[in-house]
Parts: structure tokens; C-alpha cells; sequence
């Protein structure tokens, strides 16, 4: 069985789209588990109308602790499935994607399987992500090529082991939660087919436009790479493409933010001591002209 587990923050205006998604699944075997994240909207009528619906297939809960995070760990404490798809309340399925993963024979010999997906913006197909195949899955989490929440399927058992979700992440937290599992000795997988829209929405963290939470958004990113890092480290595997990979998305990472804490992030991007001169350079003059603007 797959338990679908959806968080529900104000999403009246397009839970249906994700809801409808999971019923269309051509494989049946699976749970839907909606997560009432103190809505202020519509958004627990429209719950309650898709549980008398589908009262043997779905149900509906409430959890106060504010957060995503915490929304999908309460519906991994009632999930009965052996996978899990973590689904974004305004993002959808293809109605192929259970069938077409369940019936591939790797896909059971590991414990996250990425997709690639659609990403939606203003109706517009903005690009069509593919999935990466490069051998080595550290280089991929480091630059964030492992897919996005909504398009990874999870062992239950793997996701539980790892600790579930960290509910202090207001951003990365799929890749977090990826980097625990790996370094608990999870497996990973991939596929290339498209089976996901995700779709760009106003209210989107990563759309935000408030300076205070664009970096807290930077400081999530490189933590989670320094943090990569110093485990790597650890353990003797920090080779010199991995070093040179966490140092050049730190730095540039730092300098595109400039103008929101010029001093900390400065500190932070003249630390990343493999970034080539000119390298630095562009990225400074990028800066300056942040600044000016």
C-alpha cells in the first residue's frame, strides 16, 4: 500500500486538484491521509466533503504544531503503507505514477525513489525537470538534484528510522530529510519520467519576497551543505569534487543574497577557499550591483 499524506495550510482554493489526482491513480491500493494544518480558510469543508466520499480510502485530521513538518509527521504516525508520497496540497499526481513505480523491480530493492516532474508557474511550464544520473548521490544532494517533496516516494520504515521530518526547517526540508536517511544507510534510486506537476504559488516560501524569510531560506541551504560537509569529513569522503561542489553553491549562494545581511553572508562566502579568482570576482560585482539597485 502507498499512504498519501497531505499537509493543508489555507489550500481550500486548489486541494481538490491534489485530492482528485490521488483518486485517479490507475493502482488502487493506496490511503489518503489529509493533514488540517490550523486553516483559516475553507480548507476543512473541503476535507470533510472528500471523507464522506471516500470514506474507506481517505480521512481527515487536525495537527496544531504549526509547519508542513509537523503535518507530515502526524500522518506518518497513522500511516499503514509501506511507501509514502508526500504530497504538496497544491501540486498533483499523473495517474500513472503508483502503477508505473510499483511494478519497476529496483524500486523495491531501495528506499527513496526521485522522479522528475513538471514545474508550473502561472500556468506555464516553466521547465521540465529531468532526472539526474550522475553515479555519485552525494554530488546530487549537494546541488539539489534530487527532485522536490512531491515527487519522491519514500519507505515508511527508512523515513521512521531517519527520525521523520525536522519540524525547526522552514525550507529544505526534503533534502534534510534525504541527507538523514543516507547517512543512515538508506538506498536511492531514480527515474526520469515526469509523473508530477508542481506547480508555483503565491504563498510559496520559496516566491517570498520578505527579506527576513529569503534568508532564512539561505541560511537553511548552506547550513544543510555545511552540514553535508562536516559529515563527509567524518567519514572520508569528502573528496576534492565533492569540496569544490558544497564551496561553489555556499559562495554563490551567499553573494546572491548579499543584500540581506552583507556582513554574514560576506564572512560566509570568503571562507569557500576552492572558488577560482575570477569566479569571485563576477559574483562580487553581481553584489555591488544588488547594492546599488
Amino acid at each position: 500500500m502507498i499512504s498519501v499524506i497531505i499537509p493543508c495550510y489555507n489550500s481550500a482554493e486548489f486541494l481538490h486538484r491534489a485530492v482528485d489526482s490521488v483518486i485517479a491513480q490507475t493502482y488502487g491500493n493506496w490511503e489518503l491521509i489529509l493533514v488540517n494544518n490550523n486553516s483559516k480558510d475553507d480548507t476543512q469543508k473541503v476535507i470533510e466533503k472528500y471523507v464522506q466520499q471516500y470514506p474507506d480510502k481517505i480521512i481527515g485530521v487536525n495537527e496544531l504544531a504549526p509547519g508542513s513538518a509537523a503535518a507530515r509527521n502526524f500522518g506518518l504516525k497513522l500511516a499503514k503503507g509501506e511507501w509514502l508520497q508526500f504530497l504538496d496540497a497544491d501540486d498533483e499526481l499523473k495517474p500513472n505514477r503508483f502503477e508505473l513505480l510499483v511494478n519497476i523491480d529496483v524500486v523495491h530493492e531501495n528506499d527513496i525513489i526521485t522522479t522528475a516532474y513538471n514545474y508550473i508557474e502561472d500556468g506555464v511550464v516553466k521547465n521540465a525537470n529531468a532526472a539526474h544520473y550522475d553515479e555519485d548521490i552525494w554530488l546530487r544532494l549537494i546541488s539539489s538534484q534530487l527532485g522536490r517533496t512531491s515527487a519522491v516516494l519514500w519507505r515508511k520504515q527508512a523515513v521512521i528510522a531517519a527520525g521523520g521530518w525536522d519540524t525547526d526547517k522552514t525550507s529544505s526540508q526534503e533534502y534534510n530529510l534525504i541527507f538523514k536517511m543516507l547517512k543512515n544507510g538508506a538506498r536511492l534510486t531514480s527515474f526520469a519520467d515526469r509523473t508530477v506537476n508542481i506547480y508555483a504559488t503565491a504563498n510559496s516560501i520559496s516566491r517570498s519576497v520578505d527579506k527576513t524569510k529569503r534568508l532564512k531560506i539561505v541560511d537553511n541551504y548552506i547550513q544543510l551543505r555545511e552540514n553535508i560537509r562536516a559529515y563527509l569529513r567524518e567519514v572520508g569522503q569528502l573528496t576534492k569534487k565533492r569540496q569544490e561542489a558544497i564551496d561553489s553553491l555556499i559562495f554563490d549562494n551567499s553573494i546572491q543574497y548579499f543584500d540581506l545581511a552583507p556582513l554574514k553572508m560576506f564572512i560566509k562566502s570568503i571562507a569557500c577557499k576552492s572558488i577560482g579568482l575570477k569566479h569571485r570576482l563576477k559574483c562580487y560585482k553581481a553584489a555591488l550591483s544588488q547594492l546599488k539597485s
